[in-house]
């Protein structure tokens, strides 16, 4: 299986991925001021509904928040990985620095 790289295309890859990772992590900050529940009434209906979206909002912060700092890890490794790929490229080597084992499985 042949696998085509232009190495030139890696660090617009990046920026591409970290432009992503900016515009995710505004959407995340401007959803976390509007996931606060606003204060319940007297009633217990008011109170269980309370609790269950600060649950809810929590959980998924929990699960967003990694999930951005990994995007933004693989972006930053494409960097060294293009650095390493033109430099052996252009000796006329045949293998990559690899830096997949950094990428978050």
């Amino acid at each position: 299986m042949a696998l085509n790289i232009s190495p030139e295309h890696l660090p617009i890859i990046c920026a591409e991925l970290l432009a992503t990772e900016v515009t995710l992590t505004s959407v995340i900050a401007d959803w976390a001021v509007h996931a606060v529940p606003l204060p319940p009434a007297i009633d217990d209906t008011s109170f269980a509904n309370v609790a269950t979206v600060a649950k809810h909002s929590v959980e998924c912060g929990r699960e967003t928040v990694p999930g951005l700092e990994k995007l933004s890890h693989g972006a930053e490794t494409l960097i060294p990985v293009s650095a390493s790929y033109e430099g052996m490229d252009t000796a006329g080597g045949t293998t990559v620095g690899c830096q997949t084992s950094n990428f978050a499985r």
